[in-house]
């Protein structure tokens, strides 16, 4: 075993206090925590493992923790000479099953087990499956606004008048999901006054003086830009003057009218009217002036409407938003009632439930705090207010200082979706002592190389001394090779358009995002080019054999295909990503993220099953008869809806009564659709008398749908997708009141809303095929060459009704009064508690993207790709990941643009521009015949596989093959 560093000693051996220790990418920590737990467990004689918890933030890193803790004990016994020291190692090993080593989460289950009728709730309660937690809530939600619609209640009346029933469901049972951030009970009870002094306090302590600090940035930026500009045209040097006056105009004003009035006169300066490039220092120059105002303008804007909000506006929001607080409070209320009738709690009741429990009940507190001695908190920076109030609780006053272990990394929080706060780590950290908070910054996973570029990249972000990465022992590789490609492909219109949407989804989020790189192509467009020259470009560097350190062996080796991961920020758009590697017959799997339900796989089966479940879903039934479920043609589609007045649905039921010689349906198709008739008819018998895991496997056990998928490329992989929908059904089989329409109602929202659920994994993946998954599922690995695709991709907005806020509380977006802008009624202007969420979302959302990008490179071993499409000195807006990479290097030599303090030496960086030559025809992956995969099937499933489904299979193939011209 390697040795320890003397930070790592140090966290180790001072087990008389407890430490805040910042842990850097790769630096160990894990062994640490393990290490300080057994430290912590041999400083006193006698220690009983139940005075010692250890929190990690997922079951399985507690796994992991776990099994190293167990693996040092065996070795410690082993190497231990004392009879009594061996025994000791035994004893712990042996007790680690029922240690408290776990989630947060489950450390709170057996708090409140043991201290359920203090809490009101069963002791013997079942804790709800992640899966089936939002059906019940949207159960409880659907009954309560049933009742309050019978009462004519007035919130209610109001609000779905205003946004729509469905809308007003929909926006209670966001607020429900985010109770965590912020209880609707204390927007509920608020006054208007009170809610609109606390918006404003917000813009004024926070927001303003941010955006005042990015605009100060703005300007000095500005400035500088005319300085070097130089112009030499008098009259516009005059213009330059009477602008820097009105800067320092703005910077010595002292109030919000001042500063308002300033920016006004400032803003009007802002034209290069009466100009022309000839005057200036060169065109590069002239061109950076304009790019300068037009920035300097946008961030003037932001400021100013700030402070320009709709009274009325605001109003209406605090309206809606007092009305939707007090009706998700009563479903709460609702939702808890059906919850407890059935011994049932979720996972934010685990946590809420605990904090007012140690909150409410001092005895309790006092008791836990001393039967736990010592408490190790992994992952730190990913904690929420709720958690943090509960450790508070454990570790009141002093304790934290001498009984709290915590590790994290600011750096890597990205979990701010579920309310984590970067910041309580700082917090807590100040609590300590300064001799008491420790850094390690040992890398032992990257190379030099990659050591450097990281440092490089955020110098300035993540400035303070724990952060900058220096290399651990053996990670100093002694040539001076680049460990960091740019792979900046240069679009051409003329030559590039095609395929522009390739069969992808379009993201409408950012779709205009991208107008004016690669002179006008879409954002989809230039997808489809990033994708194929990344592919290609992954398929040279394996060609060439480029050389990796074998994880495992640590020799040095070529590189494979499982060697490499591509991550994405977004999963949203990868299709394009995975054609392109199919076409450079490259083998890939999906590891995570909201692939899984993308699957067309999955999207038959649950089109199946909406069938089965509701006989007149036209929409779910024509997807499932057009699937290779039942394989029937488009035309057969076409004539089955012109068979009857009354649509698919009646020609489907009907189709023996159907005219051939009128309504010209082949025979085949005929036959098809009689056996889907006779299929769905059982199936549907079944529905209410199996449950709906046995529904499931009964539909892909008669339907033959499996042999189909196995005929198709990555055929293992489709049909194991396949499977899996019978674990997530399994989650529903033992709720009362739940049935299949549940599922599939959940199913449909997982498509819709794209959770992070993984694909289901196969023997495959652990071969040689690259990984495609987002940053997300990422965090906590290492892979020898990381991809970063898809870079230019800009924050989306948020435009939903409902914003949940731990300061701001429940925020709605107030619908505008009838008639607004139409004829002689003005516009309406933004709600002041809209206008403070978006700036702060904003400003959070920039910050993750930049914690996410730090993720991503950190995640590379040997060999950084940082991928895009687009020129690169224009394509950094909307992007913070390419913004900063902008700042710190020149994007089209890889040259560093900065110099960090200390032992640095500037990184290499290879900038790849040009589209690499074509592979020869040999590396792509031989296609078989119709006829040959037809009798893959047969020899894999059986002699008896149901002949509908090997032709579906056929025919799908077929189609496959034609569209891509082979």
């Amino acid at each position: 075993m390697a040795e320890l560093t003397s930070t790592q000693a140090a966290a180790i051996e001072r087990t008389d206090r407890g430490l805040a220790l910042s842990a850097g990418a790769g630096c160990g920590k894990t062994r640490v925590l393990a290490e300080r737990f057994l430290a912590q467990l041999a400083s006193r004689p006698g220690r009983s493992l139940a005075e010692l918890v250890a929190m990690t933030f997922t079951e399985k890193a507690a796994r992991e923790l776990r099994d190293r803790v167990r693996k040092t004990c065996r070795a410690r016994m082993i190497a231990e000479t004392d009879e009594q020291e061996m025994m000791f190692w035994r004893d712990v090993g042996r007790g680690l099953e029922a240690a408290p080593i776990g989630t947060i989460h489950s450390f709170c289950s057996r708090l409140l087990r043991r201290h359920a009728l203090r809490c009101g709730i069963d002791p013997e309660f079942e804790v709800l499956d992640v899966a089936v937690a939002p059906t019940l809530r949207k159960r409880s939600v659907d009954h309560f606004l049933g009742r309050r619609l019978a009462d004519r209640d007035d919130d209610l009346h109001t609000l779905a008048v205003a946004w729509g029933l469905d809308a007003t469901r929909e926006a209670i049972e966001y607020v429900i999901e985010k109770r965590a951030i912020d209880d609707p009970e204390r927007t509920a009870g608020r006054s208007p006054d009170e809610i609109l002094a606390i918006w404003k306090g917000f813009r004024d302590e926070t927001i303003a003086p941010r955006l005042t600090a990015s605009l100060n940035q703005t300007l000095a930026d500005c400035r500088d830009r005319l300085i070097a500009g130089d112009c030499r045209q008098e009259k516009i040097k005059l213009k330059i003057e009477q602008l820097f006056d009105r800067i320092e105009e703005f910077a010595g004003a002292t109030k919000p009218e001042e500063s308002i009035d300033a920016l006004n006169r400032l803003r009007s300066s802002l034209s290069l009217s009466g100009t022309r490039a000839e005057y200036w220092a060169s065109q590069s120059a002239y061109d950076d002036v304009k790019s300068a105002f037009a920035e300097t303008k946008k961030a003037i804007d932001d400021f100013l409407q700030l402070f320009q909000h709709d009274k009325m506006m605001t109003d209406r929001s605090i309206d809606r938003s007092l009305r939707l607080a007090r009706l998700a409070r009563g479903a709460i209320a609702e939702h808890d009632r059906s919850k407890r009738s059935e011994s049932r709690i979720d996972f934010d009741d685990l946590l809420i439930k605990t904090r007012d429990l140690l909150r409410d009940y001092p005895d309790i507190r006092d008791e836990c705090s001393r039967m736990i001695r010592f408490i190790l908190v992994d992952e730190f920076q990913d904690t929420d207010p709720v958690q943090a109030e509960i450790l508070e609780a454990l570790r009141a006053g002093d304790r934290i200082v001498d009984g709290l272990f915590f590790v994290g990394d600011v750096k890597q929080s990205i979990y701010r979706f579920r309310g984590a706060k970067p910041e309580l780590f700082g917090r807590f950290s100040s609590r300590m002592p300064k001799d008491s908070r420790l850094a390690l910054t040992e890398n032992f996973r990257a190379s030099a190389g990659l050591i450097d570029f990281t440092n490089t990249v955020f110098a300035d972000h993540f400035s303070a001394p724990e952060h900058r990465l220096v290399p651990g022992l053996g990670r100093i590789e002694e040539d001076r090779d680049p460990r960091v490609e740019f792979l900046w492909p240069i679009p051409d219109p003329t030559t590039d358009r095609e395929g522009g949407d390739a069969g992808v989804d379009s993201d409408d989020s950012d779709s205009d995002s991208n107008s004016d790189v690669g002179s006008k192509l879409s954002a989809d467009e230039l997808r489809v080019i990033e994708a194929k020259r990344l592919a290609r470009r992954i398929a040279v560097l394996l060609d060439e054999g480029l050389p990796i350190r074998d994880p495992k062996t640590a020799t040095i080796r070529p590189a494979n295909g499982g060697d490499i991961a591509i991550l994405f920020r977004a999963m949203t758009n990868t299709a394009v990503y995975e054609q392109a590697l199919t076409e450079e017959g490259l083998d890939y799997h999906i590891v995570g993220g909201a692939a899984f339900f993308a699957r067309d796989e999955v999207r038959d089966l649950i089109n199946v099953l909406a069938a089965i479940d509701d006989p007149l879903d036209e929409v779910s039934l024509t997807g499932a008869l057009r699937s290779p479920f039942f394989g029937i043609s488009d035309e057969g589609l076409f004539w089955l809806a012109e068979g009857s007045d009354a649509g698919l649905v009646e020609g489907f039921e009907r189709v023996n009564e159907l005219n051939n010689s009128d309504k010209m349906m082949s025979r085949s198709d005929r036959r098809r659709v009689n056996r889907a008739r006779s299929l769905l008819a059982r199936w549907r018998g079944l529905k209410d008398r199996v449950r709906p895991s046995e529904l499931v496997a009964f539909v892909l056990d008669e339907s033959g749908y499996e042999a189909a998928l196995l005929a198709e490329f990555l055929g293992e992989r489709k049909r194991a997708n396949a499977r899996k929908l019978i674990r997530l059904a399994r989650s529903f089989d033992d709720v009362p009141g739940v049935a299949l329409g549940d599922f599939v109602a959940k199913l449909r929202d997982d498509v819709r809303t794209g959770p992070r659920e993984e694909e289901a994994a196969t023997t495959e993946e652990e071969g040689e095929s690259i990984r495609i998954m987002s940053i997300h599922q990422s965090k906590g690995l290492e892979f020898p060459i990381v991809v970063v695709a898809d870079l230019s991709r800009p924050i989306a907005p948020r435009t939903g009704k409902i914003s949940v806020h731990a300061t701001l509380g429940i925020v709605a977006r107030p619908d505008p009064p009838p008639g607004a802008g139409i004829g002689d009624q003005p516009e309406v202007g933004e709600s002041l508690g809209i206008i403070v969420h978006k700036y702060d979302d904003q400003y959070e959302d920039k910050l993750e993207s930049l914690r996410l990008f730090y993720v991503a490179t950190t995640r590379a071993r040997d060999y950084l790709i940082l991928s895009s499409a687009g020129e690169p000195d224009r394509r950094a807006s909307g992007s913070p990941a390419l913004s900063l990479l902008s700042k710190r290097f020149d994007l089209r030599t890889g040259e560093p643009l900065v110099r960090v303090d200390g032992d640095w030496k500037p990184p290499l960086v290879r900038v790849v521009g040009e589209l690499p030559p074509p592979l020869s025809r040999s590396r792509k992956a031989p296609r078989p015949s119709r006829l040959e995969l037809a009798r893959t099937i047969t020899r894999r499933i059986g002699s008896e596989t149901d002949r509908f489904a090997l032709e579906s299979a056929a025919i799908r193939a077929g189609r496959k093959r034609k569209k891509s011209g082979r």
